[in-house]
């Protein structure tokens, strides 16, 4: 049990880790801030409180489940949306060239 438990330790303390690492580093660059380490305080108590809100178990699995579901959606719809994005402006930049030529 203990080869276990400390397996276990170690991979669920490494993936917390990237994805707080990754949500930090995300948000410094999409605030065009220089220094991540200020906003790191910010985001941690924010993700303490969304990590105290399910009561039980059964909550907490009706939030992976609606939190699956919208990662499906959002793997469909934002290629989607970035596709569409594409092709507006692929149109705009051929009517910018047939108007220079």
């Amino acid at each position: 049990d203990v080869i276990f438990i400390s397996v276990w330790v170690i991979a669920v303390f490494t993936t917390v880790y990237a994805s707080y690492f990754l949500t930090i580093h995300s948000m410094k660059q999409l605030l065009r801030l220089q220094d991540h380490k200020v906003l790191g305080y910010f985001v941690l108590p924010f993700i303490f409180i969304l990590a105290m809100l399910p009561q039980n178990i059964l909550q907490l699995y009706k939030i992976i489940q609606l939190l699956g579901r919208a990662g499906i959606v959002m793997s469909i719809l934002y290629p989607l949306f970035l596709y569409i994005i594409d092709m507006i402006r692929s149109k705009r930049g051929k009517k910018v060239e047939s108007k220079g030529a």
